[in-house]
C-alpha cells in the first residue's frame, strides 16, 4: 500500500502541470473568446493549409511556424481522411495581454498557451508562453488544437467532452507524459475512483474530477481506436452530426454495445 501511495503521489506530481493546463483549456472553451482581429496589427503569411496572422515584430516566429504547420495538418487529417476547413486561421499573439483579449481565461491563469475556436475555425497561440517549450511540445499543442477543429466539424459540434479531450490527446504524437498518465489511472483504478462513461461525458463531473477524467478520456479513446480503428470512430462522429439520437444510442449503433 505504501508503494502504491508513493507511486500515486509521483504520478500526480508528474501530471500536475498537464492537468492544470487541461482545466484552463476546457474553461476557455466554455467562455466565449472576445473578437481577436483588433488585438494586433496583423500581418499575414499563407501556407498550403493556413493563414498565419502575426504582429510585425513576430515575422521570424511566423516563418518558423510556416515551416512545419502544413505537416501537422497532414498528420491530423490522415486519421479520418478529413482536415479542418482550410485555410485555417492561425493567430500568433505576440504579448500575453493581446492573447488575453482573445481568450479571457489567459488573463488569470498563466498555464493557458493556446485555444481552438470552432465557431471561427481558428487557432490562437500565446507565443510568449510557448517560447520556452520544446519543438515537440509546440507541435503537439497544434496537433491537439487541430484535432478539436476536426472533431467539431465531423460531429456538428455534438461530440461530448471526454471524447473531445481524449481524441485531441490521441492526436499528440510526441507527448512525454503518457507514462505519468498511465500511473495516475492505475492508482485511481486501485482506489475505485474511475468514472463511468456517462459521468466522464458530463461536463460538470468531468471538470470536477479533472485529475482522473483527463487521462481517462485518453484511455477511453485509445481503447476504441485499438479495438475498432479510426473508421469506426469516424462513423461515430459523422453519425452524431447527421442523426438526432443521443450520443449513447449513437455509440451503441456504431460499436454494437
Amino acid at each position: 500500500v505504501g508503494d502504491q501511495k508513493r507511486e500515486g503521489m509521483s504520478a500526480a506530481r508528474g501530471v500536475r502541470t498537464l492537468i492544470a493546463l487541461a482545466v484552463c483549456v476546457l474553461l476557455g472553451a466554455l467562455i466565449a473568446p472576445a473578437p481577436s482581429a483588433a488585438a494586433e496589427d496583423w500581418q499575414t503569411r499563407t501556407t498550403q493549409h493556413f493563414i498565419i496572422y502575426y504582429a510585425p515584430a513576430d515575422a521570424g516566429t511566423a516563418q518558423q511556424y510556416a515551416a512545419f504547420v502544413d505537416d501537422l495538418y497532414a498528420y491530423v487529417a490522415m486519421l479520418f481522411d478529413h482536415g479542418p476547413s482550410a485555410p485555417v486561421p492561425l493567430r500568433l499573439y505576440s504579448t500575453v495581454d493581446a492573447y488575453g483579449e482573445a481568450n479571457p481565461v489567459a488573463r488569470f491563469v498563466s498555464g493557458v498557451v493556446a485555444h481552438a475556436d470552432p465557431r471561427r475555425g481558428e487557432i490562437g497561440i500565446a507565443t510568449p508562453r510557448l517560447a520556452r517549450s520544446s519543438p515537440e511540445q509546440i507541435r503537439d499543442t497544434l496537433r491537439h488544437e487541430l484535432m478539436h477543429l476536426v472533431a467539431t466539424e465531423l460531429s456538428g459540434d455534438r461530440l461530448p467532452i471526454a471524447f473531445q479531450e481524449g481524441l485531441a490527446q490521441y492526436a499528440e504524437r510526441e507527448s512525454s507524459q503518457r507514462r505519468e498518465l498511465v500511473q495516475a489511472l492505475a492508482v485511481a483504478r486501485a482506489e475505485g475512483r474511475l468514472l463511468g462513461w456517462e459521468e466522464l461525458n458530463d461536463p460538470r463531473r468531468f471538470l470536477s474530477r479533472i485529475n482522473i477524467a483527463y487521462p481517462q478520456a485518453l484511455s477511453m479513446v485509445a481503447f476504441l481506436f485499438d479495438r475498432e480503428g479510426p473508421a469506426a470512430f469516424k462513423r461515430f462522429l459523422v453519425s452524431l452530426h447527421t442523426d438526432t439520437a443521443s450520443w449513447q444510442d449513437t455509440l451503441a449503433a456504431v460499436y454494437g454495445r
